[in-house]
This record gives structure tokens, C-alpha cells and sequence, in this order.
């Protein structure tokens, strides 16, 4: 359900979003980075590894929703 949002203003380009994506969604060619949304998972790895704080999940609407616990009891509960 998430997909990732890079702020290209902060990044750095250092590379280590793409170095622990497991899923080779995230890509530098020629210096320029890329996002395969396809491939990615929102697992949200390239956004703990992101030295410039410039990688963030956001909510696919092209996805199927993430779990989300607190709307689940908020359910249960009404």
C-alpha cells in the first residue's frame, strides 16, 4: 500500500536507497535516480538508509491499502 516519495531538493545521491532496495526498484543510471512503483514494496528500507533524509512513504491509491492496526479497533470498536 505505500510507495516511495523522494524530496530531489534533499538527496544527495549517495546511492544507499538503491544498495538496499531488495526489489531493484530503486535504480541510479547515469547519476539520475529512478523509481520502478511496479516493483516496489513501501517496505520502507531505502527510507531508514536515506543519508539525506530525503526518502519518504506516502499511500498508493494504486495499491491495496497498508494494515493499519488503529483503523482496524476503530472498527471493531464502533
Amino acid at each position: 500500500g505505500y510507495a516511495v516519495h523522494r524530496d530531489s531538493a534533499r538527496c544527495k545521491h549517495c546511492g544507499a536507497c538503491a544498495a538496499v532496495c531488495h526489489f531493484g526498484a530503486i535504480r541510479f543510471v547515469d547519476g539520475e535516480w529512478s523509481l520502478d512503483r511496479e516493483r516496489c514494496a513501501g517496505c520502507g528500507l531505502c527510507e531508514e538508509h536515506c543519508t539525506g533524509n530525503a526518502i519518504s512513504l506516502i499511500i498508493d491509491p494504486g495499491k491495496p491499502l497498508p494494515l493499519d492496526i488503529d483503523l482496524i479497533r476503530g472498527r471493531q470498536a464502533g
